[in-house]
Parts: structure tokens; sequence; C-alpha cells
């Protein structure tokens, strides 16, 4: 005996069409699956509740913005042009380029040092603020050194680069900088070693030499006129628990 859904009330529905994702609550989320179920011309559709652990909004789990991979793009590169001046900053236009929103909040970046003239330092950071104290890439003459660094986007989605180092175009004429220089021994704990060397770049002391027992020694040469500002950034990094002696050369 052959029957027909003729006249039957879901004889002409398809429930094909699931309702969109609800929040339930703060923290559950319901989605819909298809095909459903018809029944007196009423669809319904299987459905699954999540938990979301930072909060459920407009039929979807809140997240917690993070880094987007993106493919690698070179922002800046002063090979073969000008070399940055020691104390210059320079502005570099980051977001709405290179598939970087324009709302984006900060970058990955990787800072490269190619055969610097001189000892030196990069700092990183975001247009607007106050040039920090730390740097985000130390170089030493001749070195060929890289960092990466996750970097704040300030207005505009900008972010400064600022060079302390010698003038390229001082070596490029043939000239010497003349400077007086003395030689510091720094004596401090193991635990220290990473903030003294960073307050070394920054101030471009040359190492000279090195003495490692209950406590590291490391002797530098650096221009004499900045001892004393080396002095205190030494104190500073390692909260006083360094040591710092000097002999004017």
């Amino acid at each position: 005996m052959a029957l027909s859904l003729a006249g039957h009330p879901c004889a002409a529905i398809t429930c094909t069409t699931p309702d969109p994702p609800k929040c339930l609550s703060a923290t559950t989320l319901r989605t819909y699956s298809s095909p459903g179920t018809c029944k007196d011309k009423q669809c319904s559709y299987p459905h699954q509740d999540q938990t979301c652990p930072h909060g459920c909004d407009n039929g979807a789990c809140k997240s917690i913005p993070g880094l987007v991979p993106l493919a690698p793009f070179r922002f800046l590169d002063t090979r073969g042009g000008a070399v940055p001046a020691s104390g210059s900053t320079k502005c570099v236009a980051i977001a709405g380029k290179a598939g970087i929103p324009t709302t984006a909040k900060a970058v990955a970046v990787n800072l490269v040092a190619v055969a610097p003239s001189g000892n030196g330092y990069l700092i990183a950071y975001p247009k607007g603020i106050a040039q920090p104290n730390v740097s985000t890439l130390n170089y030493a003459t001749g070195d060929t050194i890289a960092n990466g660094a996750i970097v704040k986007l300030g207005s505009g989605g900008l972010k400064r680069a600022y060079a302390e180092a010698a003038r390229g175009a001082l070596a490029a004429a043939g000239q010497k900088e003349q400077y007086r220089t003395r030689t510091v021994v720094v004596s401090f704990e193991h635990a220290d070693t990473s903030p003294v060397h960073h307050v070394a770049g920054r101030v471009g002391a040359r190492p000279l030499g090195s003495a490692y027992g209950d406590r590291v020694a490391l002797q530098f040469e650096l221009r004499a006129s900045r001892v004393d500002e080396f002095k205190t950034a030494i104190t500073e990094a390692t909260h006083g628990r360094a040591q710092v002696d000097d002999q004017a050369r």
C-alpha cells in the first residue's frame, strides 16, 4: 500500500535554515545545526551549548585579542642610504600597511643592525609617549645582530625608532672622532648579568675583559663624559648590588 504525505502539515516545509547562534547567559552560547525536523508546521533544529571562558556577547564567544600571523614585511631599510645620526628619531608608519589593520594595537617586529660603525642601541616605541629608558636592540662596532620585540603602536599607527650610534659619515669621510676614554670595571652578582650588559650597550661601552667567580667582573672602555651616566644606570638597574670602579686614561 502506497502512502502519500499530501495534506500533511509539513509536506511542503524543508527545515534547512536554523536559527543563528545566541547567548543563553553571560557565559553560555547555543548554536544550531541543519537539517531540522518539522512538527505542526514548525521546524526545530539540533543544538549544542558551550561555555565561553571570556563571556558571550551578541551570539558569539568573546575572545581575547592576540597576535595574527602575517607575511613578513620590511618597513624600513637604511642600508644604501643615509645612516641614522646619533640621537635621531624616525617615525615609521605601520597600521594600514602589509595587512595590518588600522585598529591594530601592537606589532611583532624584528630589528637588525648590520655592521654599524660604532657601539650603540635602538629603541622602538609608540609615537605619542616619552622615550623609554629600555633599549630594544644593543649592538657593537661591526656587529650583525637582530632582536625581536612586540611594540605598541602610537597615535596614527606609528612606531618611533631612536638611534644612539656613531655617525657612519665620519668613517666614510676618512675622519676619526677623538674623545677621552676611561676603563671601567663592574663587579656584580651573576643574576645581574643581563641588566649590566643592557646598560653597557646603551652607553656604548666596549667590553675589554671578564672574570667569573662568586661574582662577575667585567671591564669596559667608554667615553669619559658618560662614566657618571653609566654608574647611575648600573646602580639603578641592579638596585645597588653592583660596584663600579673606573680609572682615567
